[in-house]
């Protein structure tokens, strides 16, 4: 079935259920904008997925778009048939789903960033993009402005700490002459951060100061590349004419590469850029290589700050920092943060001794979420309202898709893929023996940031969860302890990203008798279960073991015994007043 055909008859549906006459469809635009408005309380599960034509390298393929967004979600037809998505939402939401930090850092540190990214939101609203005037937004979502995530941001792990940090800096921004600055901020410093850009000129209100940011695992980093993966990755850069790379040497600001009867002069920022650019793509299990904290490093060379050595075969890239430089260190106001300072005082710190002033916020901002997809795919978690741009009234229904082409095309019925990005893996599946008033500590890691809660069975019930707990990437472990009353959760104390985090939270006691555990972890986004571990809760010995109900009906039944006692109990003790006030 064709494009145009398919469009029909999605026309002719949605005009049927609002019992409109249909007219001309050839005489009739294609509408440019699709506009669903929410009803209180309703969110959006967006799916984009992006083209991809003619790129045949994984590293470089844009990965699909998986979010919740609340606010008004615009769909609009660019003039190439590709479709962008932009979300209108309030400003403390368009912050409260900002994902620039880990959100289980120390609460000043947070309040800095929020405080940094609603000076640089501010900054864009008065230095909008010919893009943004001409498709009607205010600022990107990537990290070319500042990553935004949507609802599961404050969902997520840790949300309530983010959530904290954006209520208690409302309006709080950084001016200088009155207006916002242009609030730069990066992961780590070379060492010390920068007043400019390269070839820029400095800036007034940001200091070239000592980063702070020493404890960052990307303080210092160490990437080393054979001889013989410099030839193809520099020859898929068109900067090496092919052929075997016998010696590379650095000189300044000159990379110099000879072999095989060659020799070229590279800059020192071409050079870093080739590696970044093509060693993925040439060699895509070897690149980025691992860094000293366990996980890959972000970038093959992270910083145009680096050293460079022969070491046999290979060079070695010695080098420090992750960024531009400019502005605050993330790890910086982290350090600063857990030394007692302010979020006011890491603020002036950075930025030339600013502090936050209060502003009025702008009632709302318009965020482009994708730019460049083929299709979107939507769910409605809730109730909302369709229409073109003309005020059409659309009824695309709960789960739909948006197609681009020579017109948009609705699909009802198909909605975004439910495959979880997170991961939740147990260390072990051993089955656990503990007697009552012990403890069953469960071992797993997370592939991101998730809430944990532990859910106990028995029997195909559910007679025991835990309260969600916030943990960190990696390896944690959960302790649950079977005590006589409960207690508090307890968050994490160590939120170090390539720490184990341990959790212990105190259950009712269990009866004796055979149960199931499962972990279940939400990032906001996806809700993951494992598989079940099998739980033996011991007879203790001169113990008399008690059946515990299975079912629903036994319960009920119990509970209709337990008022019947009452109300016989009550009756008999009214009985006896009458009698006494009667003497």
């Amino acid at each position: 079935m064709g494009v145009a055909r398919r469009a029909t008859i999605a026309l002719l549906a949605l005009g049927t259920c609002f019992g409109a006459s249909i007219p001309n469809l050839h005489a009739e635009p294609a509408p440019q904008r699709l506009i669903l408005s929410p009803s209180a309380g309703t969110t959006f599960r967006v799916q984009a997925v992006y083209p991809n034509i003619g790129v045949t390298c994984d590293a470089k393929r844009l990965k699909d778009l998986r979010a919740r967004y609340r606010g008004t979600l615009q769909i609009v037809r660019r003039s190439n048939g590709l479709l962008a998505l932009i979300d209108e939402v309030t400003f403390d939401e368009y912050l409260q789903g900002l994902s620039e930090m880990p959100r289980s850092w120390p609460l000043p540190a947070l309040q800095a960033q929020v405080v940094a990214a609603r000076t640089y939101a501010l900054y864009q609203l008065t230095h909008r993009t010919a893009s943004g005037t001409r498709l009607g937004y205010d600022i990107c979502s990537t990290d070319q402005c500042q990553v935004y995530r949507g609802v599961s941001v404050e969902q997520g792990a840790f949300g309530e700490a983010w959530v904290k940090a954006v209520r208690t800096t409302r309006g709080k921004i950084m001016r200088y002459h009155s207006r916002p600055i242009s609030a730069f901020y990066f992961s780590t410093s070379s060492g010390t951060t920068r007043r400019n850009f390269p070839g820029g000129s400095p800036l007034p209100y940001i200091r070239s100061v000592p980063g702070q940011d020493s404890a960052s695992p990307l303080a210092h980093w160490t990437v080393k590349v054979p001889l013989a993966d410099i030839g193809p990755i520099l020859e898929a850069s068109n900067d090496w004419p092919g052929g075997t790379v016998s010696s590379v040497s650095l000189s300044g600001d000159s990379v110099t590469v000879s072999g095989a009867g060659h020799s070229a002069h590279i800059t020192k920022g071409s050079f870093r850029f080739d590696l970044n650019d093509q060693a993925a793509c040439v060699f895509p299990t070897r690149y980025p290589t691992v860094g000293s904290s366990g996980s890959k490093l972000p970038q093959t060379v992270p910083s145009i700050d680096f050293s460079l050595a022969r070491s046999g075969s290979s060079i070695v890239l010695t080098g420090r920092g992750w960024g531009h430089d400019v502005g605050m260190s993330q790890y910086g106001a982290k350090a600063l943060a857990e030394k007692g300072r302010s979020y006011s005082n890491i603020l002036a710190y950075y930025y030339a001794g600013i502090h936050p002033q209060t502003v009025h916020e702008p009632g709302v901002i318009r965020v482009l979420i994708a730019d460049g997809v083929s299709l979107a795919r939507v769910a409605v978690e809730g109730s909302a309202t369709a229409a073109t741009e003309t005020g059409s009234a659309l009824a695309p229904g709960e789960r739909f898709e948006v197609r681009g082409g020579k017109a948009i095309d609705i699909r009802r019925g198909i909605g975004p893929t439910i495959a979880p990005v997170l991961a939740v893996t147990l260390n072990s599946t051993a089955p656990f023996a503990i007697p009552p008033g012990g403890t069953v500590p469960i071992a797993y890691s997370l592939s991101g940031p998730a809430r944990v809660t532990l859910s106990i069975q028995r029997d195909g019930f559910e007679v025991f969860h835990t309260p969600e707990i916030s943990q960190i990437t990696g390896p944690n472990t959960f302790s649950l302890v079977l005590a006589a009353r409960a207690s508090p959760a307890a968050t994490p104390t160590d939120t170090s990203p390539s720490a184990q985090a341990t959790a212990a939270v105190a259950a009712a006691p269990l009866e004796p008798g055979d149960y199931q555990i499962t972990v279940e972890g939400f990032d906001g986004l996806d809700r993951v279960k494992t598989a079940p571990v099998a739980l033996t809760v011991k007879q203790v010995a001169g113990r008399r073991r008690s059946p515990a109900p299975h079912k629903a009906g036994s319960s009920a039944w119990a509970l209709w015994v337990a008022i019947g006692v009452l109300l016989v109990g009550g009756a008999a003790l009214m009985i006896r007043k009458t009698m006494r006030a009667g003497r």
